[in-house]
Parts: structure tokens; C-alpha cells; sequence
């Protein structure tokens, strides 16, 4: 969301919307809304954004303010191919979603908290994504992977922990889990493996869930410092 704070410029330098109006030019119809509405501002030119900032001698991040919604991405779908899962993600931007495709495979183990289900999560690249043919989907129209990526990193622990939350949940639920799971294995730990590229870095983070007699996760704990990378020459 941007927010304009053009009101506590008005407050510091004594004037009111009509001088602002005519030493700028800019209409008092247009520097009104801007006033009384700063977290509503739409269709603002950027010839009226310059005016503003030269008049007033501030940077646009003085006179403007954006902070992100926090907005989280659902799953639209999950297809199986093969032992692995595609998941598509996707977040409501404006009248539009941003959607993307994850990679999802998991593994069966035991550790010292006993038995215990390891998935790991790649969101794709666009080069991954064109070579992947599902027909109800328009695989030109997702973006690459490190949008999302870039995206999921900037959040806060909390979404970041949601998200891996709903994303297992979603995974355990599959038919290609269930008929994998092998016999009398009953885990009650869940552990979710970022694996993400950033630069030709490899990095990971793990999260792990606790699955109650419901069937829910519940989050436990994070392994390392988050997203901790390490060089990997695979990458190209």
C-alpha cells in the first residue's frame, strides 16, 4: 500500500491545499484527495510526484511511503507427476493473481522425535516451468520462481511459517502421499525444507510441524538462521 504524506508536509511548512495549488499549478482537485485521503491515492502522476518533491526539496520516499500488504499466497492446485507434486501458488494483486508453480517431494525417515516426514520445497524457474505440459494450465503465464522467492523473503517469520504450514497440510492430503506412506508408519513430525536459488546461491531453511491427532500442523521449530546459504556449483 502507498500512502502519500503530503498533509505533514502542508503542517511543516505552514501552508494550506489553495497555496499549495498556486505555487505548484497542480489542481486543487487533485492535491485535495492526496490531503484527506494520504492511504487511498490512486492515479497519481509521476510529473505531479517530481512537482511535489522539487517544491518541497524532499525525496520521494520522503513524500512517499509504501509499506506491503500482507497478503499470502493459496494454493490454486496441485497436480502429481510421476512421485513428485507441482503446486501452484498464487496471491491477489489489484483485480489479478500472481501465480507460480512449486516443486514438492518428500521423503520417509525416523530421527530422535521418531518417525518423521521430510518435504522439500523448490519454487521453479520460468526455463522449468516451459518445460513442464499440463493442460489446464497456461504455463507462459506464471512468473519465475524468484519473484516469489524475492517475495516470501521479505515477509515476516509468521507468513513465512503459514505458508509452509498450508503447503504441508496440502501434501499430506494428496493421493500420491497416502499411497506412498509405507506400513504402519504413523509420523508426528512434519518437516518442511526450503530450497530456493538466489544469485547462483543455494540456500535452506527448515521448519518443522508438529501433526496432532486432528490432523493439523502445528509449528515447533526453525532449524537454522533463516535461509542460510551455501555455495552450490550446480547452479547455473
Amino acid at each position: 500500500m502507498i500512502s502519500i504524506r503530503l498533509e505533514k508536509l502542508l503542517k511543516k511548512y505552514d501552508l494550506n491545499i489553495s497555496e499549495l495549488s498556486e505555487s505548484t499549478g497542480i489542481a486543487r482537485s487533485t492535491l485535495t484527495p492526496l490531503v484527506k485521503q494520504p492511504n487511498e491515492v490512486q492515479g497519481l502522476r509521476i510529473d505531479t510526484v517530481n512537482t511535489l518533491c522539487e517544491f518541497f526539496g524532499v525525496s520521494i520516499d520522503e513524500l512517499l511511503n509504501f509499506t506491503p500488504e500482507k497478503k499470502k499466497y493459496k494454493i490454486f492446485s496441485i497436480w502429481s507427476i510421476n512421485t513428485d507434486l507441482l503446486i501452484g501458488m498464487q496471491k491477489q494483486l489489484g483485480s489479478k493473481h500472481r501465480q507460480t508453480l512449486l516443486s514438492a517431494t518428500y521423503r520417509f525417515g525416523v530421527s530422535g522425535d521418531g518417525e518423521e516426514v521430510n518435504i522439500i520445497i523448490a519454487p521453479l524457474s520460468k526455463k522449468e516451468i516451459g518445460q513442464i505440459e499440463i493442460k489446464e494450465l497456461d504455463t507462459t503465464a506464471l512468473m519465475d520462481g524468484s519473484v516469489f522467492t524475492d517475495d516470501l523473503l521479505k515477509k515476516s517469520s509468521e507468513i513465512i511459517i503459514e505458508t509452509s504450514r498450508i503447503i504441508a497440510m496440502a501434501v499430506l492430503k494428496t493421493n500420491s502421499f497416502s499411497n506412498s506412506i509405507p506400513d504402519r508408519f504413523d509420523p508426528k513430525i512434519i518437516n518442511v525444507d526450503w530450497k530456493v536459488s538466489i544469485k547462483n546461491i543455494l540456500s535452506y531453511e527448515t521448519l518443522s510441524f508438529k501433526k496432532r491427532d486432528n490432523d493439523e500442523l502445528t509449528f515447533i521449530k526453525q532449524d537454522s538462521a533463516p535461509f542460510f546459504a551455501i555455495e552450490d556449483e550446480n547452479i547455473n
